[in-house]
């Protein structure tokens, strides 16, 4: 297998080449370009797809999770569709994006509500016996990975990782609150 560490490649043209089980770690693709390219079951976390244009692609069976912002899809901008229909599931959601200090402490209040309630399915989580080991009370440092999935991760799906995602969104969301909140007070 090839290596390529710290080398700047930049203007390079890969053709008919197979990429296929390749990791990318920290790599800038920026303003790369794309004809012809599969992506089928490719996995993307933690990428920037700023002032990005697709033209001419399927999606089928895909899932996004992330923040949208200006997403248009074909000639329609599905990021105020998709904050609306959030935002009906959980209507305490809305509450989340306070701008001043009063709605700030709501905000607090809920996020400190939600967070009981992750740990409180934490504990019970089945895939680890005794629960989550190494979460104590009132603990707010995470849940540690295990081998059969993560201690957040969806009933039935231990090995998703998706609720870790949304554990670690939500521990990010509560520490970007208290920083915010502390500014505001």
């Amino acid at each position: 297998m090839t290596e390529f560490r710290e080398q700047d490649l930049t203007g390079a043209l890969f053709e008919r080449v197979s990429l296929r089980d390749a990791t990318f770690t920290q790599v800038f693709l920026n303003a790369a370009r794309m004809h012809a390219v599969d992506f089928t079951g490719a996995q993307v976390r933690g990428a920037l797809f700023n002032e990005s244009r697709m033209r001419g692609v399927e999606l089928v069976d895909v899932e996004i999770s992330g923040a949208l912002k200006n997403v248009v899809v074909n000639g329609v901008d599905i990021a105020p569709l998709v904050e609306a229909e959030l935002n009906r599931r959980m209507p305490e959601r809305a509450r989340m994006r306070p701008d001043d200090a009063d709605g700030f402490r709501e905000a607090w209040v809920i996020l400190e509500r939600l967070w009981e309630g992750t740990v409180a399915r934490a504990r019970t989580f089945t895939g680890i016996p005794g629960g989550c080991p190494g979460l104590q009370a009132g603990e707010e440092s995470g849940f540690p990975r295990s081998g059969a999935g993560e201690a957040g991760s969806s009933p039935g799906d231990p090995a998703s990782g998706r609720g870790a995602v949304r554990a670690t969104s939500r521990r990010w969301r509560i520490s970007e609150l208290r920083d915010r909140r502390s500014a505001v007070a």
